[in-house]
């Protein structure tokens, strides 16, 4: 099936024989006064008429005039008022960007909503929802489907809302004010999401089950949840390109309290995709979230590369599958001679990315629950903490960050990283594998260099009470300098009441490295680890 025939078929609601959303306007918008000329239809906010030929209209009439004359809409400065706003047929409604505001003309936000349309286009308006709520949810039933948590957010909507919609353009506008999305997009394709300014919203650009988008050049200051999330629910191709966007002082607000931060994860984080594959996160800069610069969940085939994450409240750039059972003995869906037979996540490149100031650096975690695949290669990873983080998840009330540099584990290559200054380990490599499966899973750290951590590279002894699995480590060519513990070290987990692990012990206390008067050790300390030559310039 051709693919547009087959996203215009996907029935997003569990009901997929009823429209998104209503159609219709509000009906006591204030009237502006309105002119059809060669090039466009024309409105002006000017409280007299500009001269003959000019007649009171709606916003919602004037689009209506523009749709049917099959011309731009063209919005002269001044500030709008509107209420509900529908877009039911293609249209390019633009201003003098900073010129033309719309904002809400009662007590509820505006929304401007796009339902199974082509070849929209919005340019150069300044959008406020001044955090009124939305007169109606973006669905006929709460939570949607692929919301998850953030079906949380009351009536989850968007002040420009789109459904089932190609090539849809938004550009040079200003969003801001939205107690929920300041652009929601459900089923879309080819979007263009570039050179917009996000302010103040819940969530700033939120895209689910969609495929082929471009989220480009943005600037989201002061989310409240989240600045970018890109969903697929189940798990599919997406392929969405996030490129080049600065994402500013993201919150987790739903679900907090004046002591603690919503959820353990979900909320909190600049970019967070979930099950969305084929995704290039590349060129974005990420200051002050407060969970996760960039958060990828469930995610196939991503490319994460030369990216600017600074000052994270808990992991700069996180891999994960979902943490499902707790460390220890459990049963999961064994591996395959390709791989698990229903993996959480497999296959990634992280690679070039700068990150300053964070609980942790770089993880790649849960694997025991199902992924595998990632290479970690060329990244800059400083200044990372140990600290105590209060949240409203009952699973994760509290818990310290590890304070490490990057950890790894399921089939993972570390390599050519530069890791300094870590309250924590440098390097952490697990060779944990899915429970119960002979699938033999490595990781290696080749060719690194860490300074001034307690432990330049911890490697997994086992979790307590685990069956040793044919996995397999490698550490080799790495320089180790400024460490107080030991350069290369065995490490065994330690836990709290929750089950999250909340540090580590050493587990023989036998440093692997080099010391600078010492020889080289190379052989293989465990029959799970293979040590070639480092260099430890000593602590």
């Amino acid at each position: 099936m051709d693919r547009r025939l087959l996203l215009k078929s996907l029935s997003f609601v569990l009901v997929g024989s009823r429209a998104l959303w209503a159609t219709s306007a509000r009906a006591n918008d204030p009237g502006y006064y309105c002119a059809t000329n060669d090039m466009a239809v024309v409105v002006s906010a000017s409280p007299t008429s500009p001269g003959p030929g000019w007649t009171r209209r709606t916003l919602q009439q004037a689009i209506e005039i523009a749709q049917k004359a099959r011309k731009p809409l063209n919005l002269l400065g001044g500030i709008y008022l509107a209420d509900r706003l529908v877009i039911s047929a293609p249209i390019e409604i633009y201003a003098m960007p900073g010129a033309a505001s719309i904002q809400p003309s009662g007590s509820d936000s505006l929304n401007i909503t796009i339902d199974t349309v082509d070849d929209v286009t919005i340019r150069g308006l300044a959008l406020s929802g001044k955090k009124l709520p939305f007169a109606e949810p973006a669905g006929l039933m709460l939570p949607l489907p692929a919301m998850g948590e953030y079906g949380r957010i009351p009536n989850f909507n968007g002040i420009i809302a789109a459904h089932r919609v190609e090539r849809l353009r938004i550009e040079d506008c200003t969003i801001g004010g939205s107690s929920a999305c300041g652009v929601a997009l459900w089923n879309c394709r080819a979007a263009e999401i570039r050179g917009n300014q996000f302010a103040d919203n819940m969530v700033a650009i939120y895209s689910t089950n969609g495929a082929e988008n471009l989220i480009a050049d943005n600037t989201v200051g002061r989310s409240g949840d989240a600045g970018i999330i890109v969903w697929q629910t189940p798990a599919n191709f997406d392929a969405t390109i996030i490129r080049g966007n600065h994402v500013d002082a993201t919150t987790a607000l739903t679900t907090s309290t004046n002591t603690e931060v919503g959820g353990s994860g979900y909320f909190g984080n600049g970019i967070y995709a979930w099950q969305a594959n084929d995704l290039i996160i590349a060129e974005n800069v990420c200051t002050r979230s407060t969970f996760s610069g960039i958060r990828l969940l469930d995610c196939y085939n991503c490319n994460v590369s030369n990216n600017q994450i600074l000052e994270s409240g808990e992991t700069a750039l996180m891999i994960e599958a979902p943490y499902g059972s707790k460390p220890g003995p459990v049963t999961e869906i064994p591996f395959t001679t390709s791989g698990p037979a229903s993996p959480h996540y497999e296959g990634a490149v992280v690679s070039g990315n700068v990150v300053v100031g964070a609980g942790n650096g770089i993880t790649i975690t849960n694997v025991w629950t199902g992924g595998r695949r990632v290479a970690i290669n060329g990244n800059q990873v400083k200044t990372i903490k140990i600290y105590t983080l209060r949240t409203s998840d009952p699973q994760n009330p509290s818990y310290l960050t590890g304070g490490s540099g990057i950890a790894a584990e399921g089939d993972v290559v570390v390599s050519g990283n530069m890791v300094e200054d870590c309250e924590g380990p440098g390097i952490l490599l697990y060779d944990v594998g899915v429970e119960g499966s002979s699938f033999e899973t490595t990781a290696s750290a080749i060719g690194n260099t860490v300074k001034n951590a307690p432990l330049g590279i911890g490697f997994h002894q086992q979790w307590p009470g685990e069956t040793r699995f044919p996995n397999f480590i490698l550490i080799e060519g790495n320089i180790l300098q400024g460490y107080t513990q030991g350069s290369i070290m065995a490490i065994v987990w330690t836990f709290d009441a929750h089950g999250n692990v909340n540090g580590y012990t050493l587990a023989d206390g036998k440093d692997w490295g080099r010391t600078a008067s010492g020889p080289a050790y190379v052989g293989k300390p465990y029959p799970n680890v293979a040590i070639g030559p480092n260099y430890a310039l000593g602590g």
